[in-house]
């Protein structure tokens, strides 16, 4: 079987994190100024858009970004203990390192990120985890390593749960599967027309190590 590169985002693939984000967002609102959120489903929403649309949507100011970042980040960690890994993924994430190389590349920060799968043991199944600590979108992060990596795109993998992943996917080359457990809904991830749709873990391997 050849050897594959499987880039996994993070947040609502690897990771349950909606909840436990969800809350930290309204907590901060009045603190940094920002409008609070009714639901979960209008913050999923936000998830349709670039970072700087995000911020003119909520009223959020430039300027307080940085620190936003810092009390997220602490209090992200306060509950990281919260935070579940997707029922079935560990398992199949262990059999896909076996054969291929697994990366991360998410818009959240890479130490939070390697301390959750250092808890849920996962760490050892990744050759590398990249987050967005020097600012950069996801989009260019991927496009950097892709560059870096030597590999061809459209022999990679992207596995990611929101719209906007998916588009900068396709547009990189890569071969994008969406995965329904996530953030965004089968409907809204089909309408961006990616490689595959999984509902189960298990459907991973099944497609990647075809």
């Amino acid at each position: 079987m050849k050897e594959k590169l499987v880039v996994f985002d993070f947040d609502g693939t690897v990771a349950d994190t909606l909840p436990i984000s969800f809350k930290i967002f309204n907590q901060l609102s009045d603190e940094f100024g920002y409008r609070r959120l009714a639901s979960p489903e209008q913050y999923v929403e936000l998830f349709h858009q670039s970072t700087p649309a995000i911020m003119k949507t909520v009223g959020l100011s430039l300027f307080k970004l940085p620190r936003l970042v810092y009390e997220g980040k602490r209090l992200f960690r306060e509950n990281l203990n919260q935070v579940k890994v997707f029922k079935g993924l560990a398992e199949v994430l262990a059999q896909l390192a076996k054969s291929h190389r697994l990366v991360i590349i998410s818009s959240n920060l890479r130490e939070l990120i390697e301390e959750f799968l250092e808890r849920h043991g996962l760490r050892q199944h990744f050759e590398l985890v990249l987050g967005a600590e020097r600012g950069e979108g996801k989009f260019k992060l991927l496009k950097h390593y892709l560059a870096q990596s030597g590999g061809r795109p459209e022999d990679a993998w992207l596995v990611c749960d929101t719209t906007r992943d998916v588009k900068d996917g396709l547009k990189l080359g890569l071969k994008v599967i969406a995965v329904t457990w996530g953030y965004h809904d089968p409907k809204a991830l089909r309408r961006e027309r990616p490689n595959f749709v999984v509902d189960r873990p298990e459907e991973l391997l099944e497609i990647i190590e075809e």
